[in-house]
């Protein structure tokens, strides 16, 4: 299988995995309350148009992130002579839409980066590359989104959700890709890398949780208003 056909089977799993999780699980009613509230269609909310919008804004958000992220352990896997292994992830992508329903979104690895130069901290580095500059997305999504709100920048009503989703999507993506279990990037870093490993889990953790949550954020934004 070609890298790029991989990456986009990866795409296809992070959006919509992001789509049903975003819809509050409501994928086929497993999580209550459900985000997606669909009369016409109340037991498939595939057919749901409210679901439609939500897969297809996590479509284009998922495209960037996965550049983001991949791209990120590219760069940092030649400079260190490491080659990619392409992780099999038809069994996480089910798992990922399994747990999805149930609230909970984890991105399935797509690649795995082996064989550095100068053993396993430069592999750890490697394998941190990525979930770094996912983070980092996702404050710049933040950064903008604040700067928007703050001085109420003219914007269509998509332009706000689609930012929130690509908040939201990058920081989620960044912390899954740190759980210390084979293959995602954790299961390298955190023996190598301790110190940063926790560091970078403590970024993820603020921004998933602290940050990404919509009423801590509302005032945060009303305080720095004032």
């Amino acid at each position: 299988m070609s890298v790029w056909r991989h990456l986009a089977g990866y795409w296809l799993s992070v959006s919509v995995s992001f789509a049903v999780y975003h819809a509050g699980g409501a994928l086929w009613q497993l999580r209550l309350p459900a985000q997606v509230i669909c009369p016409e269609f109340p037991f498939f909310a595939w057919l749901c148009p409210a679901f439609q919008e939500k897969l297809w804004v996590a479509g284009l958000n998922a495209a960037l992130a996965v550049t983001i992220h991949e791209g990120a352990h590219a760069l940092a896997a030649r400079r260190a002579g490491a080659y990619a292994h392409l992780n099999n992830i038809a069994g996480w992508a089910v798992a990922s839409s399994i747990l999805a329903c149930g609230g909970v979104f984890i991105a399935a690895p797509a690649i795995s980066w082996t064989g550095a130069r100068h053993g396993s901290a430069q592999q750890a580095t490697v394998a941190l590359t990525g979930p770094v500059a996912s983070l980092a997305a996702a404050l710049g999504w933040f950064a903008l989104l604040s700067v928007v709100m703050l001085y109420q920048v003219a914007v269509p009503p998509w332009w706000l959700y689609a930012g929130y989703v690509g908040f939201r999507m990058n920081a989620m993506l960044g912390l899954s890709s740190l759980l210390p279990v084979a293959p995602f990037d954790g299961a390298v870093s955190w023996q190598a890398q301790p110190m940063r490993y926790g560091l970078i889990v403590a970024v993820g953790l603020v921004l998933t949780f602290a940050l990404g949550n919509e009423q801590i954020l509302q005032w945060l934004l009303h305080i720095v208003s004032k």
